[in-house]
């Protein structure tokens, strides 16, 4: 059974004025949508430790010191998500899921593994649009104000 916490990572880039996030497009056996860096945390892992396992597992980068916390929070209920259902405990009834981020380089493409199979970078407003769930596009619009107040 799975634990009832995730992470979710948004790597950005900076591509002369304007920033593009990279999306990764899940298999058809995973569901075929378009989505961040996400996975569930193993037993005895912080957030941020299981942001960076993911990152690595899924795009092949080492984020390291480079990861973001947006201290971005949100949880979704399994009722919304029967798909999801057999995953967790029986008397599990949301999952709660952590925002991250990180700043890659203009030339770094991932390395996909299995889970997808295609990526993109998206410009920041096209990319809001792309997500499936409403919390996921919300913690991209939390990516978007900490760069907004960092700059």
């Amino acid at each position: 059974m799975r634990l009832p916490h995730e992470c979710l990572v948004f790597l950005y880039r900076r591509v002369n004025e304007r920033y593009e996030v990279l999306l990764l497009h899940r298999a058809p056996t995973a569901g075929a949508y378009w989505h961040g860096v996400a996975g569930a945390l193993h037993p005895g892992e912080t957030s941020a430790q299981a942001a960076v396992r993911e990152t690595r597992e899924e795009t092949g980068l080492m984020l390291g010191d480079r990861l973001i916390d947006l201290k971005h929070r949100y949880a979704y209920m399994l009722d919304d998500e029967p798909e999801y259902r057999a995953w967790y405990a029986p008397d599990v009834t949301s999952v709660t899921v952590d925002a991250f981020a990180g700043r890659v380089g203009i030339n770094w493409d991932p390395q996909l593994n299995d889970e997808h199979d295609q990526y993109g970078w998206f410009p920041i407003d096209e990319a809001v649009g792309m997500l499936r769930w409403p919390d996921a596009r919300q913690a991209l619009v939390k990516l978007v104000q900490t760069l907004e107040s960092s700059s």
